[in-house]
């Protein structure tokens, strides 16, 4: 029985590392009304849900802002609403090292590393910002007035940047219809959940962890 017990042990903490790194929880045919897709934060609080038929582009862009890189999803959808879920992080000692040599270069002035190297101890600090700046927001979205309009925009913010990358990833695959193999060996089985085999934007719910 023990020899048994160290052989499973390691399978399961190998089942739950591969489960825990795919944090987005797709959820088909989770919508009964197959019109209406959704987005939900885990928190149950931030919710988002629109017709499929009412989308008009999907897109990511990722940008600098006031010394943070920010990553974002847009959904653009009739009518003036639009969806922003996004995730942003101070820049490290190495990004604002780099920016600065940038901006001299720009200017024609040197752009030796020890001319513009950052202070003692700022690498030290930056590497915690991204941790200091979750804690302190906890998923809040900062909002930069007058710099930017945000009327009309539902924005969410999360912490992974990757889950971000799933989203969009996911939401792609459903909103072009793309085959599903997992649908395709259902409608094969008859199971009436997959009927064409390929994913449908429509009727599916996308759940973020993060």
């Amino acid at each position: 029985m023990s020899h048994f017990i160290k052989f499973l042990t390691p399978a399961l903490l190998l089942a739950v590392c591969v489960s825990s790194s795919f944090a987005l929880d797709v959820k088909s045919g989770a919508i009964r009304n197959k019109a209406i897709f959704g987005i939900e934060m885990a928190d149950g609080m931030r919710k988002f849900y629109a017709k499929e038929a009412a989308v008009r582009s999907m897109s990511t862009q990722q940008y600098i802002s006031n010394g943070f890189i920010v990553l974002e999803l847009n959904i653009v959808t009739d009518g003036s609403g639009l969806l922003r879920v996004y995730h942003s992080r101070p820049l490290s000692a190495e990004e604002l090292s780099q920016a600065v040599n940038n901006a001299a270069g720009a200017v024609g002035a040197p752009t030796a590393p020890q001319s513009y190297a950052l202070p003692l101890g700022v690498t030290d600090v930056t590497s915690k910002a991204e941790d200091v700046y979750d804690a302190l927001t906890d998923g809040t979205v900062i909002k930069d007035y007058p710099n930017a309009t945000h009327a009309h925009t539902i924005e969410y913010r999360i912490r992974s940047r990757q889950e971000l990358l799933e989203l969009f990833e996911e939401l792609e695959k459903h909103w072009l219809r793309e085959d599903d193999e997992e649908g395709e060996e259902a409608a094969a089985a008859g199971e009436a959940r997959a009927e064409t085999g390929r994913r449908s934007l429509g009727g599916t719910l996308f759940v973020l962890k993060n």
